[in-house]
């Protein structure tokens, strides 16, 4: 069986599948509907929806990649009817005229493409269960954040990035762990360029709690390779970090690439994914706080 999720071939099935349920609806509602988004969310219903139309592009790219595959429009059947559908359909146009021209062969050979890239490009994935976890997590402590007395500013930081973990979260079935590991990336920076916030924030509870937070994301991702450091400075921002051992981050390469085949000194062309800050028994002064 295909695991969904671990190639964009098998993603763009499934999202498609989900609009087929529900057919006979308008385009606009079948996709945010597909795409977990309100279709009055305007803004985020775009972005994902751009999101999901470029995975034909890395479909293509990464049955490219594969040498020894021989006739790749072989496993391209599905792409032009899909151009058609999606050329001549507008998004209030109903849902069924769509798969009039999507139809159970393009079905068929999409579903193909994706047991190829499911067993020649597997992509890491996240265990559903730890990923709804994280998000009622996240949930969860974006209304504490909201009620709390801490300074507006800080709350805004709080917020924002809670906001944009669950986006994340919720997009994991569009493009993969991308969008956490990115997020990740994004969030480290951050604790960079605005160190004395997140030095303050981190003195209030609720703060503490988003640090632990960030914390349970990056040991959810723990299994991919390799190490960098974590700088000392952001390490005591890390509730579970013990400030006199060093934290790193574990990275890895793009999966589907081939590391040796990089020049020495040319690892800039696989960018570094941020994966799990680990450390030794390190231990907190807040952890038994509520």
């Amino acid at each position: 069986m295909v695991d969904k999720n671990n190639n964009p071939a098998g993603r763009l099935h499934s999202i498609l599948s989900t609009m087929k349920v529900v057919s006979g609806q308008s385009l606009l509602r079948a996709w945010a509907s597909a795409l977990g988004v309100s279709e009055r969310d305007m803004p985020k219903f775009f972005r994902r929806y751009g999101e999901a139309l470029g995975l034909p592009v890395q479909i293509c790219n990464q049955l490219q990649s594969i040498p020894e595959l021989g006739k790749v429009q072989l496993y391209l059947k599905w792409l032009p009817p899909l151009e058609r559908a999606l050329s001549q359909m507008q998004l209030n146009s109903s849902s069924a005229n769509f798969f009039g021209s999507f139809d159970n062969a393009a079905f068929d050979n999409l579903e193909t493409a994706a047991q190829m890239l499911s067993m020649r490009r597997p992509e890491k994935t996240v265990d559903p269960k730890a990923l709804r976890e994280l998000a009622q997590n996240a949930r969860q402590l974006r209304l504490e954040a909201n009620a709390s007395d801490i300074d507006a500013r800080l709350k805004d930081l709080v917020i924002e990035n809670l906001d944009r973990i669950l986006d994340a979260i919720e997009e994991y079935n569009i493009v993969g762990v991308a969008a956490l590991e990115r997020e990740v990336e994004r969030t480290i920076g951050s604790w960079q360029l605005k160190k004395r916030d997140y030095e303050e924030l981190s003195k209030q509870p609720s703060g503490r709690r988003y640090f632990r937070l960030i914390w349970n994301i990056l040991q959810v991702l723990n299994a991919l390779n390799g190490v960098v450091q974590l700088p000392h400075d952001l390490q005591k921002l890390i509730p579970h970090t013990d400030n006199q051992q060093e934290a790193v981050i574990q990275v890895d390469r793009p999966l589907g690439s081939d590391w040796n085949s990089v020049p020495d000194g040319d690892e800039s062309k696989h960018p570094l994914l941020p994966a799990a800050i680990r450390t030794g028994s390190g231990t907190s002064s807040d952890q038994n706080e509520a």
